[in-house]
């Protein structure tokens, strides 16, 4: 027998069957905890400094290569990535998911702190931020949660930069003039 036939059969009983699951179902997710906003850490430091006019190798041999020294000492670093682009870089550092976070940016921003005075004077101060999911807000949408914002993803420290963005990690020059550096 097929169990389509056995359904027709026993048509009764799998609808009977049907609406105890679907009950069962609605009661337990009705019942499950929920956290409306779960604290999410991704284990990544983003370091930015600006100077401006620099060109991209200037910015990734006067600024970029210095910062990284420093920062590869820290124990606990899974990943490396840098974007120099004209007057910027962005240093991306991803650790283990053991490393405290908090933990993590303060040795960044003391190793940023001793690089400092080896760059160029015309450097803006350097931002250390990480990415605070709490400070993202949720808005219910129709069968799912819709992120909502107008501004950056917010981090430790806010700060826009209009016209540029953090790039897929490669190594060499790019076609728009950038330099990227990817490093393990």
């Amino acid at each position: 027998m097929k169990i389509t036939d056995i359904s027709i059969k026993y048509r009764t009983s799998i609808v009977v069957l049907t609406a105890i699951l679907a009950i069962g179902g609605l009661y337990s997710y009705i019942t499950i905890p929920k956290e409306a906003q779960p604290s999410i850490e991704i284990p990544q430091i983003i370091v930015t400094l600006i100077y401006p006019g620099a060109s991209p190798d200037d910015v990734e041999s006067l600024i970029t290569q210095p910062v990284e020294r420093e920062i590869q000492a820290i124990n606990g670093i899974k990943e490396i990535r840098s974007v120099s682009t004209e007057g910027v870089s962005t240093i991306i550092v991803e650790f283990e998911p053991d490393v405290s976070i908090d933990d993590a940016y303060q040795k960044v921003r003391d190793k940023v702190d001793i690089a400092r005075p080896n760059m160029p004077d015309e450097i803006e101060e350097p931002v250390v931020s990480e990415i605070d999911f709490s400070e993202f807000r949720a808005t219910p949408g129709f069968g799912t949660n819709r992120i909502s914002g107008a501004s950056a993803p917010p981090t430790r420290h806010r700060r826009l930069h209009q016209g540029r963005r953090l790039h897929t990690p490669t190594c060499g020059q790019s076609p728009d003039g950038q330099r990227r550096r990817h490093r393990r």
